[in-house]
């Protein structure tokens, strides 16, 4: 009833992969799993059958999936990576909602036009990198980001002539 090596028989050896068996009832059953596995269907005939380390299904645990929009995952070490698929970009770093940006690549250099194109896929018409943001609610100590914009013109002008920037991008407001 209770022996892993005559486990409801003469003979019937409880052998589960991955496993330390227990013998429960005249069944083989998983005790515990060998370091690095799970049983994350929860049967026992197949014992531990996830190698947590490598499964994008299950990285470093039963049901933490490496899947996000538009991306592919892979699970190395436990821990979850992406690559976006071609034509998305992962714009705010979130990786929890994958590559978000959709964008067709045309070109490293992005001058702001009439069409506002996106040709670099930055997430802006024009360069990112190579701008000054100014809003009505920025501070002219702030360094002129898109996430820490100027307050004035004339200290976001200042800052793209002493940071060698080439565009100026306003915001809607009273200035």
């Amino acid at each position: 009833d209770n022996d892993v090596n005559n486990c409801g028989g003469c003979g019937v050896v409880c052998n589960l992969p991955n496993a330390t068996p227990t013998c429960s009832n005249r069944t083989c059953r998983v005790q515990t799993c060998n370091s690095g596995f799970a049983n994350c269907d929860g049967l026992d005939p197949n014992g531990c059958e996830v190698e947590t380390a490598s499964n994008a299904m299950n990285c470093g645990g039963c049901g933490n999936s490496c899947t996000r929009p538009n991306s592919v995952g892979s699970c190395a070490n436990g821990m979850c990576s992406f690559v976006c698929a071609a034509g998305f970009y992962d714009l705010n770093n979130d990786p929890m909602d994958g590559c978000e940006y959709a964008c067709t690549f045309t070109s490293a250099t992005d001058l702001p036009d009439l069409s506002f194109v996106d040709a670099n896929c930055d997430g802006i018409d024009g360069e990112l990198n190579n701008g000054i943001f100014v809003s009505a609610s920025g501070v002219d100590t702030a360094v002129g980001s898109r996430a820490a914009p100027k307050r004035t013109l004339a200290a976001a002008v200042t800052a793209m002539v002493t940071g060698g920037k080439r565009d100026l991008y306003l915001s809607a407001g009273t200035y």
